[in-house]
């Protein structure tokens, strides 16, 4: 036997995040982006802080700020997170494969 528990008492103030922007990209993995990658343009703010790729069906590799930066791989049948770095561009590289990705991008404003 269970107690039945009152949800609306004592329940406590959740703070949302304020000034936020978010963005979701979805980007096509049929196509091929080759050499050090195709850069993807997003809604254009000063910086973003996060970056979430909800899932890739395929390889595909992104390089944040710079062609020149190092690639980060990332893998098929996955997930990725980047939290806490500022980044205003993304390149992506990939082979021509099946599915689409999809990534989600975040900023704080103020």
């Amino acid at each position: 036997m269970f107690n039945k528990v009152d949800t609306t008492k004592d329940v406590p103030i959740v703070m949302s995040r304020l000034n936020q922007h978010y963005e979701i990209l979805e980007i096509d993995l049929t196509v091929a982006r080759t050499l050090k990658g195709e850069e993807i343009h997003p809604y254009k703010v000063e910086w973003y802080n996060e970056l979430k790729v909800f899932y890739a069906p395929s390889d595909f590799y992104i390089r944040l700020n710079s062609k020149d930066n190092d690639a980060i791989p990332i893998r098929a049948n996955s997930t990725f997170t980047i939290n806490f770095y500022r980044f205003n561009q993304i390149y992506i590289t990939n082979e021509a494969d099946e599915g689409c990705v999809l990534i989600w991008l975040a900023s704080r404003l103020d």
